[in-house]
């Protein structure tokens, strides 16, 4: 599969995910009447994956994305110095292809340890909040809870 097909569809299972599973403090979109409240919380079950994806896919780049590099400039080098003009077009494009590469490199990097980096967060202010949150009949207040008191 394609680099491009592959884009294509993890960005169209994100865009269905997305549609299926955000929703706050409601079920149905309605007014406040009609809405529900339940605790916030990120699910590392489903950001893991997409951690975990952006991961594998900084490494399979990391090694094909470059497969072709040494090669391509050999081949520069000798069209140079044969004295043709595609020599140094071709030298462009490694070295604008290489660009491309280090660009995608780094986005895949920093949506992998920024996922990680918020369920870590995540949890730990979830951690103080539910500490510093009083206790009703022995547990902690959450979201759920306080709405429970206003209806």
């Amino acid at each position: 599969m394609t680099f491009r097909a592959e884009w294509d569809r993890l960005r169209a299972e994100s865009t269905r995910q997305q549609e299926t599973h955000t929703r706050i403090n409601s079920t149905d979109g309605g007014g406040p009447s009609s809405a529900t409240t339940a605790d916030l919380h990120v699910n590392s079950d489903e950001l893991g994956p997409i951690g975990h994806d952006a991961y594998g896919l900084y490494n399979q780049l990391r090694t094909d994305g470059r497969h072709a590099h040494d090669n391509s400039k050999a081949a520069a080098a000798h069209l140079t110095d044969g004295g043709l003009g595609t020599g140094s077009a071709l030298d462009h494009v490694v070295h604008t292809w290489e660009n491309q590469v280090n660009t995608l490199l780094q986005a895949c990097a920093l949506i992998s340890d920024h996922l990680d980096y918020s369920i870590a967060a995540h949890a730990n202010d979830e951690k103080k909040i539910a500490s510093s949150m009083p206790k009703v009949e022995g547990e902690y207040l959450t979201a759920s809870k306080i709405s429970h008191y206003f209806h």
